[in-house]
């Protein structure tokens, strides 16, 4: 397989990925996602662009593959409690289940030519407050080898 021929695979695996239950967008800087959330009211999954990382000569070599998505809804904490605010990211971690699950069972499945060769190596969930100017939620980090 050609060096960067996973990463093209799974970015486009990534590209076409959605949750039935929110609206995704595809994203790679904090200020493209900032300007792209501005029309955005719903809860919403951002794909951050994927990238690789190789070790090893021509003959033999290692990838692993990561992304970020951040599960996000807006919060106005004026208006709203702090009990509100636990319930959004109760929400918004239900969620980020939805996220993990889908791609555990793509992967595992063996049914999409665009993961082949993928193994899910880990999954990090942690909790974010006041991003992209007034979001809450959770960032998924995901590693594939």
């Amino acid at each position: 397989m050609k060096r960067v021929e996973s990463l093209i695979n799974f970015t486009k695996y990534l590209r076409n990925f959605n949750i039935p239950s929110a609206q995704s967008i595809f994203v790679v800087t904090e200020k493209s996602a900032t300007s792209k959330l501005k029309e955005v009211t719903d809860n919403i999954i951002l794909k951050v662009l994927p990238e690789i990382e190789q070790n090893g000569g021509t003959d033999r070599f290692t990838s692993t593959i990561s992304t970020l998505l951040y599960v996000l809804g807006k919060f106005d904490y004026t208006n709203n409690t702090y009990e509100q605010e636990e319930d959004l990211y109760i929400e918004l971690l239900k969620l980020a289940s939805e996220i993990t699950t889908k791609l555990e069972q793509d992967i595992s499945s063996g049914d999409d030519p665009l993961l082949l060769g993928l193994t899910l190596k880990g999954v990090l969930c942690t909790p974010e407050g006041t991003l992209f100017g007034g979001w809450i939620g959770w960032s998924i980090e995901v590693v594939f080898e």
